[in-house]
């Protein structure tokens, strides 16, 4: 079993243990050859934004706390109903955000267009083929990791409050839930990252200029 670290600081020169070739590389990129089949979804993870916003179709999708960082826009919606969808769909291209934007809630697996889909605990995922590039699911714990590797996921996103750190590493990148007033910041603990809910944001903003 292979455990991968996200390490951003350090001290001296890093060099291999087993006589490895060692190098820097953009995930993003060119990557070199050969490389060990289980790196190649390490270096993909790597290529996802740590922030993560959630929204409703009537959300403002910017938020004056995260600034210009990198991040995904989760759009909550039950994308079997045609009127959700084409509300999600004009609300994407009115936004001047730039991210990955993913579709989220009930039938979200099934959505076509948008960079990525997070799909409910029970939902089934299709085949590869059929979805979008970057695939989530929602959990209620760290034991969800393993079976949502095994169907493709590339990452979760816990609902509940987290009450300790798991023994071991997930199988997968996490998102931690935040509270809606925390500023993001750049060291998150453990975890890949933190979602933020920002659904009824507008909502709230006219009731108050009323």
């Amino acid at each position: 079993e292979l455990q991968f670290r996200r390490v951003e600081q350090w001290r001296g020169e890093p060099h291999a243990r087993e006589g490895q070739r060692l190098c820097f590389v953009d995930p993003a990129g060119h990557l070199p050859q050969p490389l060990l089949p289980a790196a190649i979804p390490a270096l993909r993870w790597l290529r996802l934004p740590r922030l993560l916003i959630l929204v409703d179709a009537l959300s403002a999708a910017t938020d004056p706390a995260f600034g210009g960082e990198p991040r995904i826009v989760a759009v909550q919606a039950d994308w079997r109903d045609a009127a959700q969808r084409a509300l999600a769909e004009a609300m994407r291209r009115a936004s001047a955000v730039r991210g990955l934007w993913f579709a989220s809630g009930a039938g979200a697996e099934e959505v076509s267009g948008w960079d990525g889909a997070i799909a409910e605990p029970t939902a089934s995922l299709r085949s590869a083929e059929k979805s979008p590039s970057w695939r989530g699911k929602w959990a209620d714990s760290l034991g969800d990791s393993r079976p949502a590797r095994t169907l493709g996921c590339d990452f979760l996103l816990l609902r509940g409050k987290v009450l300790s750190v798991a023994a071991r590493t997930p199988a997968l990148p996490v998102f931690l839930p935040a509270a809606t007033g925390d500023a993001p910041r750049s060291e998150v603990g453990w975890g890949h990252g933190r979602w933020y809910d920002l659904r009824g944001r507008r909502a709230a903003a006219r009731a108050d200029g009323d």
